[in-house]
């Protein structure tokens, strides 16, 4: 499940199988196994770059849901759902963020999958 991010990312266990629910909304996903949650910390320069919006861009590709916003460290933290394919590949492009940025980390962590995003935003 997330061995081509193996080389490329720090991931906190594995992305998840299944849920028993976790609360929010009914999954929007044909299965609870399709859909997945994580928080997501991508340090490098990342900031006054528009990586913040690249993630809107992207997201919105995917269908995924949840919010960016910039920490004091100079990293952008994310929160991300949706199903558990499109937030791989979602991973996969913060790593090239828009042409200004350069990534040189990201940390993942899966989590039990909440359904409580309607879209995905920037949040300051």
């Amino acid at each position: 499940m997330g061995i081509y991010l193996a080389s490329r990312a720090s991931v906190e266990g594995e992305a998840p199988s299944g849920f028993a629910g976790g609360g929010g909304d009914a999954s929007p996903y044909k299965s609870m196994e399709l859909a997945a949650s994580c928080e997501i910390f991508v340090s490098g320069h990342v900031q006054g770059v528009g990586y913040r919006y690249f993630t809107v861009e992207i997201a919105t590709e995917l269908d995924i849901k949840g919010y960016s916003k910039n920490l004091p460290d100079g990293s952008v933290y994310l929160e991300a759902e949706g199903e558990k394919e499109a937030i791989l590949g979602f991973i996969n492009h913060l790593w090239k963020g828009p042409r200004l940025a350069r990534v040189s980390d990201i940390k993942v962590s899966w989590r039990d999958y909440r359904g409580i995003f309607k879209d995905f935003s920037v949040r300051h």
